[in-house]
């Protein structure tokens, strides 16, 4: 496939997953979905769990990383990956969805990962790599 219907193919998706799920915010940017927006009341994070999962099931090759920011004690926990040639970022606050844990020395150990947001992750990267195996 060329990278074009690879896109649109992801768009696919994605749209899939707004139908499927009305209260998946649509990104200011194609790509990226925030779970938290600033000036909006921020939904429980159960919510914005649900639906970094069930946008996680449908990525290609996922991986989490942390964005911080130096002025304030805050995180963004991003989960990256594509929807078929769609490249897709789920950003919640860390504050919202991951344990906290302030005693910590480095900044990066204040944050503990919601377990269920690791484990669909991982799961989706051992799939990915079976099919790979296997193609």
């Amino acid at each position: 496939m060329t990278a074009r219907i690879d896109y649109i193919l992801g768009l696919g998706i994605l749209a899939g997953l707004y139908d499927a799920h009305p209260s998946l915010p649509t990104g200011w940017r194609s790509q990226e979905i925030d779970l938290h927006q600033y000036g909006i009341n921020a939904m429980p994070a159960a919510e914005q769990i649900g639906l970094a999962l069930a946008v996680i099931e449908q990525m290609d090759a996922p991986e989490i990383t942390f964005q911080f920011n130096r002025t304030v004690t805050s995180a963004w926990l991003h989960v990256s990956g594509r929807l078929a040639g769609l490249p897709v970022t789920v950003r919640m606050l860390a504050d919202d969805v991951c344990e906290r844990r302030p005693e910590a020395k480095r900044k990066r150990d204040r944050w503990e990962l919601p377990p269920e947001i690791v484990a669909a992750v991982k799961a989706r990267i051992e799939q990915s790599e079976g099919e790979v195996a296997r193609g």
